[in-house]
């Protein structure tokens, strides 16, 4: 049983020291902050659509009935706060999505030399 023990301690691979450090190197497209900043920005992304909807769905505005100022300002309040929301979410997937890319030319960059 110690030989099979010592033959697999033996045939498991060994990093490099540089290996180590380029592994070190490879950023990670998103942390755990934007991950929860992301989902912040959902949640008031789906405020901003609860906001919009609200009068319709709980009876505040009849329906057929001209819109009174309140169902305005909450239809506009709500419909801004959903579409910023949804900016800031694309804004941080972009950057996600940089990092990515420029790790990947980094790695072609890399495996090129």
């Amino acid at each position: 049983m110690t030989e099979n023990l010592q033959n697999t301690a033996a045939s498991a691979p060994t990093a490099t020291p540089s290996e180590g450090r380029a592994a070190a190197r490879v950023a990670e497209p998103l942390n755990v902050l934007d991950k929860v900043g992301m989902g912040i920005l959902s949640l008031l992304g789906l405020s901003g659509l609860w906001m919009m909807l609200a009068p319709f769905l709980v009876g505040f505005q009849n329906r057929g009935a001209d819109w009174t100022a309140s169902t305005t300002n909450d239809f506009v309040v709500g419909l801004v706060l959903a579409v910023l929301s949804l900016a800031a979410v694309v804004t941080v997937l972009g950057g996600g999505l940089a990092a990515v890319a420029r790790t990947a030319q980094q790695r072609a960059a890399h495996e090129d030399a």
